[in-house]
Parts: structure tokens; C-alpha cells; sequence
């Protein structure tokens, strides 16, 4: 069958927009032809990944959706190390934290529970979109919509394809919504009271010195300029970059290069300063995500849930959002479980099921420890979850097959994609989505390897 075929009911789901895109697209040798688009492999000081060239339009019932079951399956993770371990003790036990009272140091308020920047991973199933995972960490991509829109709208094929069919290109702008979140909390927790805010980002040392921190640094000012305008507040702010060697603390505030810093976003990979954290906990500076983002991130909270779902931990509402947006989920362990209405030892279910299911480390990120049974020989698979099982650190879920979807590939062409859709949320605000595809091969969609980010557009 031919892949536009194939993917016809996928894209007209979407919306009527994207399924005649595509139409409209694989006819197009200017559109198939990826070395005739050399926009999307230029801006390399700007963006790290390799760009989709097709653009997705998705309508307002889909869109609706994504929102719903984002922000439900987000404040349902956030709830889980303290719904279900009623001790420090126990949570620090669980996540491998160094003791009890640093548990409890990094559970009790402030803690950014509530506030925590956040991305989740879903995939679109034939029977809707199921969390698959969900990263509570700054440190993520596909802040790149207004510049990819601008990409798009440069290449004339596109152009002809939006103006033919008198569409607007339409998107939520991820690092507009991104700042007005930390100066809306910035400004209800008292801070910036004369007016002026100064938002750090905290990269590594080794990022801090990179050259091209320039350029990426003056479009994010821009867009924070921008937020505030369509604000309409009087407040100014500044954005900056800044390792923790460059912070000064004075008074019990934080300082960089002379100038008060009223919120710092952790994407450093360096340990943690225990001075800054000190004034985040006197509610001098904010600070996301912290110290709170290893417990929120760990993927074995997807298992407890899936685990625990009709343990009366959870409301009505919460069971539902688990039945209709979780796979099926455990931890690694030697014990019983039911898996499609059999009841057996996880082992030999694993065993025996080993092409439906994906094993991941609980605490690994950027698609490592993700192993999935279809692509991997029965021999690797059994040691993989013989060493699971010793570390305790790993669970497991029911592999998820993605609709099938059609977007350029290679030099020229397009074939069938999985597609990871990436909603973000910052608190309990939505802020937008990124895509991430690859040419359906049965492994991790993993933008390290063949995937391509592409933006959603919204009609």
C-alpha cells in the first residue's frame, strides 16, 4: 500500500489542514526534495537537532485533548513520591536519595513541586494518546516554534500550500509561555518589587563559555520582551545565563555580575550549590526545578501508578486518566502480576511477552536504558532483565505501537514515521508541544539518532 494510503486516517484525525498538506506535499518534488530546503540545516548556532521539514496541523479537538491529558497526567506524577510514601524514609529509599532528612529537606515547602517545568513524552495510538513518560527538568528542547514557523513560511512551497487554502499559521509560542509563568510566580511570591526581574538560567561550566551563547541569548530577550508587552505590564525583566561560579550571595540573596537575581532555571549538570538553595528555601530567589526534578522524573512513578491505580489512592477522575492514558506498567520485580487477564511471575511474563514490552531505567534520560523487546534477541533480552531485577532501579511497560504517519525523509521522499508528541507544561499552564519522528524501525524514537523535531501548527 502506498504510505500516503496508509496514513490518510491519521493526518484527517489531525485535521482536514494536515491530511491535504500531505496531498498536497508528496506530490511535490520542491517539498520532497529535503536538499532543496536548506533553510532546515542552517541556524546551527540556534537549534541542535535535525529539523522536520513537513510541518503537522492539528485541530482544536485534538489540541483540546493533548491539554487535557497533559496537564492530568502531569499534577498526577507530581503527586506520587508523597502520595504513596507517607515518610522520608521511604522516599529516600525509593529514589536512592543520600538520607531521610535530605529527603524531607527537598520534599518540604518551598520545594517547586507545584511550579516544576515539565515535558512529557505520548505517543497517538489507535486507541488516543498514552504517556509513555514524563521529564520534570528545564534542561529540554523545542523552545524553537517561532523560529521554525519563520523556516516554514520561507520555503515556497509552503507558502503557496497555506495561502492557497487561506490558513493562518498559528502556534503556541513554548518560551513566551515559559517566561510569562516565571514572572507571573515571580511576582505573586513578592519578588521584583520595584519593578525589574532578572531570570537566570543556569547552564554547566563547560556550556557557559560555548561562543555562540550570544545569539541564542538575544532572541530569548526578544521573546521576553515581547511576553511582557502583550502582558501589558509594567514590570521590565532580563534574561541571563550564568553558571553557579559566577553567583554571589549577599544579604541572603543571589547576585550575578552585580545585578539581583529573582528566579534561576536549573539546566546545569554541575552539583548543586547548597548556598543558592538555601536562599530558595528563605524565598529570597525561585528555583526550578532543583533537587525535586530526580524524584519527579523517575519513570518508575508511571509503574506505581499503573500498580497502584485501584488502590483507593486515587480519585475517580485520576483511575480514569490511568485506564485511558497509561500502558500497562511495573516496576522490575520477582513477583505476580496480571498482564491481559493472566496472572503470573513478572519474569515469565517478560519472558514470555518480550516483543510487546519496553524496559527502561528508572533514572536514565536522552533515550538511554530504554530497551525494547521487538528489536532486541531473546538471549540480550533475558540478561537485560536478569541485571533489572538485581538493580531494582528499572521498570517496565506494554510497548505502544504509533499511528502511522507520512513526513519527509532522507535526501528526498517520505515514508511512514513514530511519532513522540512533547506537551510541555509549566505549572499549570500548557506551553505548547514539539514533535519528535522517525522512520518506523522498531526502536526508541531518539533525536541522538535518525529523528527529526518538527513543529505543530494549529488550525
Amino acid at each position: 500500500m502506498d504510505p500516503f494510503d496508509r496514513c490518510q486516517t491519521t493526518h484527517q484525525d489531525l485535521s482536514p489542514q494536515d491530511l491535504e498538506f500531505r496531498s498536497f506535499a508528496h506530490q511535490r518534488p520542491d517539498l520532497m526534495d529535503r536538499t532543496r530546503q536548506p533553510v532546515f540545516d542552517h541556524g546551527r548556532d540556534l537549534l541542535t537537532f535535525r529539523l522536520q521539514p513537513w510541518p503537522t496541523f492539528v485541530g482544536a479537538e485534538k489540541l483540546a485533548e493533548l491539554k487535557r491529558l497533559s496537564l492530568g497526567m502531569s499534577n498526577l506524577l507530581k503527586s506520587v513520591p508523597q502520595r504513596i510514601f507517607a515518610s522520608p524514609a521511604e522516599r529516600a529509599s525509593f529514589y536512592n536519595l543520600p538520607s531521610p532528612e535530605i529527603a524531607d529537606i527537598i520534599f518540604s515547602d518551598p520545594n517547586c513541586i507545584a511550579e516544576v517545568i515539565a515535558r512529557g513524552d505520548f505517543i497517538d495510538t489507535p486507541q488516543g494518546l498514552k504517556c509513555i513518560e514524563f521529564n520534570f527538568t528545564p534542561n529540554l528542547g523545542g523552545w524553537e516554534t517561532p523560529i521554525l514557523a519563520d523556516m516554514h513560511l520561507s520555503i515556497p512551497g509552503f507558502s503557496e500550500f497555506v495561502n492557497r487554502n487561506a490558513i493562518t499559521v498559528k502556534y503556541t509560542n513554548t518560551i513566551r509561555i515559559l517566561f510569562q509563568h516565571l514572572v507571573e510566580d515571580a511576582l505573586a511570591k513578592g519578588l521584583g518589587a520595584d519593578g525589574r526581574l532578572t531570570l537566570g538560567f543556569l547552564l554547566s561550566a563547560d556550556d557557559a563559555r560555548q561562543p555562540h551563547l550570544g545569539k541564542p541569548l538575544q532572541f530569548f530577550n526578544q521573546e521576553l520582551k515581547k511576553m511582557l508587552a502583550d502582558l501589558g505590564t509594567c514590570v521590565t525583566a532580563e534574561m541571563i545565563f550564568c553558571p553557579y561560579a559566577e553567583l554571589v550571595i549577599s544579604r541572603g540573596q543571589v547576585f550575578c555580575r552585580g545585578r539581583r537575581v529573582h528566579s534561576l532555571v536549573d539546566c546545569s549538570d554541575d552539583p548543586l550549590d547548597s548556598r543558592v538553595y538555601r536562599c530558595f528555601k528563605a524565598r529570597t530567589v525561585l528555583f526550578y526545578n532543583g533537587p525535586v526534578s530526580g524524584p519527579l522524573s523517575d519513570k518508575r512513578n508511571l509503574a506505581l501508578a499503573s500498580e497502584l491505580e485501584s488502590s483507593g489512592l486515587f480519585s475517580d477522575e485520576e483511575r480514569q486518566l490511568i485506564r485511558s492514558c497509561l500502558p500497562w506498567s511495573r516496576k522490575v520485580r520477582s513477583e505476580q502480576v496480571e498482564f491481559r487477564g493472566e496472572r503470573a511471575s513478572l519474569p515469565e511474563v517478560l519472558s514470555r511477552y518480550r516483543e510487546d514490552m519496553v524496559l527502561k531505567e528508572g533514572t536514565a534520560a536522552g533515550g538511554k536504558g530504554v530497551l525494547m523487546g521487538i528489536s532486541t534477541s531473546a538471549a540480550e533480552w533475558e540478561e537485560a532483565v536478569r541485571k533489572a531485577l538485581a538493580s531494582g532501579g528499572w521498570m517496565v511497560q506494554e510497548r505502544l505501537e504509533s499511528r502511522p504517519y507520512l513526513y519527509q525523509s532522507g535526501d528526498s521522499g517520505c515514508a511512514i514515521h513514530d511519532v513522540i508528541w512533547g506537551p510541555f507544561i509549566f505549572g499549570q499552564r500548557y506551553g505548547g508541544v514539539i514533535l519528535r519522528m522517525q522512520p518506523a524501525c522498531g526502536r526508541p524514537v531518539n533525536l541522538s539518532l535518525t529523528a527529526t523535531e518538527g513543529i505543530v501548527l494549529e488550525v
